[in-house]
């Protein structure tokens, strides 16, 4: 019985002992009025001013908007702005801790990490409490505890309220340029033309440097997309001076970035982003402006896409309504396909007889459509030792434009066109005849888009 009751007298000084480490740890117990009695620490403030030995700022709402001071003139991210005025408008305590004010060495309070000072009030953030998403704020002589989140603001620096979007998210593209990245030419895309068809907006892209050539619409969407709504993880410095972008690797940057978009009223601007060589995580320093921003590349394509990869695969497609003449000549014979233009529609002849329309239309969709896998500029290959398979002629309004199709190998067909070379697949190719032999017999060629 007394082994029994000396281990009941141990569990009950332990549990005491618990109970005076859990006061200490925590500064002290909550106030007896209860959580309804606690006070907003700050309400309906319209003006601040934080000091701390990492965050710092003045800002305050002028005409509705917060202005900071030292970032004006500069975009103000939204979030940022919204948190703090909710700190602002209310801050309740979540406790009180008894005789917390007598103390303040305990709650580091006595050197606290940051001052506010506000229109109404003014208040100390110490120390996180143990255990809980909480601190210690000093106010009116009394110490009582907050919510982390609601205490956030107060540990941002003036440049955490800049806007962290450094390119616009929407507008038209009309000129991108990628400069530096290892790279000896910069590479630059222009919109060459945009319009409205049956509902949709297309447009069209001309590589203008390493080399002049039509680019690959998709490919040119996705370079363009890489390069709207680019957002930094967050925002460095202001008006940085010549040392600090060294520093930095951007007094001589690795790579930059200058675009011209056109905004919805029709105005044209201009942006140039330069950028310090990524590091092994993908992370690099940009200036754009006046701003320094740290930023993840690894989702910039226009970075590190190759020209080669930008160039139109297609081989030759003029618009049908500039068509006055088709021609296509094989070993087996040759074909003249002439187009009627009249009144607004078009009629199609094979010699004297008249072709289905839609069906040559959709038979011409699939020539236009061929697509070459590669296309080479220099180095040709000489067609003399190759089976002639196709010779495409289109006769337009200012001229004529041809196409050579020969065998390379089993598999694969070689074009020639305007000085340039063409690789693809002879599964297309030959679909392609096919559809034009059905035309040319008067069966009907259906769509297939």
């Amino acid at each position: 019985m007394k082994k029994q009751l000396a281990a009941l007298a141990g569990t009950a000084l332990c549990l005491a002992a618990l109970a005076l480490a859990w006061v200490l740890l925590s500064g002290g117990e909550a106030g007896e009025d209860g959580p309804e009695d606690l006070p907003e620490l700050i309400a309906g403030a319209r003006a601040v001013e934080v000091a701390g030995t990492s965050a710092g700022y003045r800002a305050a709402w002028r005409e509705g908007a917060l202005a900071v001071e030292g970032l004006e003139g500069f975009s103000l991210d939204r979030a940022a702005a919204a948190s703090l005025e909710n700190a602002l408008t209310s801050l309740p305590a979540r406790d009180t801790i008894k005789d917390g004010g007598e103390r303040l060495a305990d709650f580091g309070l006595e050197e606290p990490a940051v001052r506010v000072e506000t229109d109404g009030t003014s208040l100390a953030i110490g120390d996180a409490v143990p255990g809980a998403e909480k601190r210690y704020v000093l106010w009116e002589g009394e110490v009582y505890t907050a919510s982390q989140s609601d205490l956030e603001p107060f540990f941002f620096r003036a440049e955490d309220f800049l806007s962290r979007q450094i390119t616009p998210s929407d507008g038209e593209l009309e000129r991108i340029s990628v400069s530096g990245g290892g790279r000896e030419e910069p590479v630059v895309l222009t919109l060459a033309d945009s319009q409205e068809l049956a509902g949709y907006q297309v447009r069209s892209y001309m590589l203008r440097s390493p080399l002049e050539y039509p680019a690959d619409p998709s490919r040119a969407e996705a370079f363009l997309a890489s390069a709207y709504g680019i957002t930094a993880e967050w925002a460095e410095a202001v008006r940085p001076g010549a040392a600090e972008l060294a520093a930095l690797g951007l007094a001589e940057p690795w790579a930059r970035l200058e675009l011209a978009l056109r905004d919805d009223g029709g105005s044209l601007w201009n942006a140039e982003v330069s950028l310090s060589e990524p590091d092994a995580s993908g992370m690099a320093w940009a200036l754009a402006g006046e701003v320094v921003y740290r930023l993840r590349t690894d989702e910039l394509y226009c970075l590190g896409a190759d020209p080669g990869e930008l160039v139109s695969r297609e081989i030759l497609a003029p618009p049908v309504d500039q068509l006055h003449t088709l021609t296509v000549e094989r070993p087996g014979g040759m074909l003249v396909l002439t187009l009627d233009w009249d009144g607004g529609g078009c009629r199609v002849f094979l010699g004297e007889e008249e072709l289905d329309w839609d069906s040559f239309r959709n038979f011409y969709y699939t020539l236009i459509s061929l697509r070459a896998e590669e296309v080479l500029f220099d180095g040709l290959p000489d067609p003399a030792d190759m089976e002639p398979l196709a010779s495409v002629t289109f006769g337009l309004e200012d001229g004529e434009r041809t196409a050579d199709y020969c065998r390379e190998a089993d598999r694969r067909v070689y074009a020639r066109a305007e000085g340039r070379g063409f690789r693809l697949s002879y599964a297309s190719f030959s679909q392609m005849l096919e559809r034009l032999d059905r035309l040319a017999a008067g069966e009907t060629v259906e769509a297939r888009y």
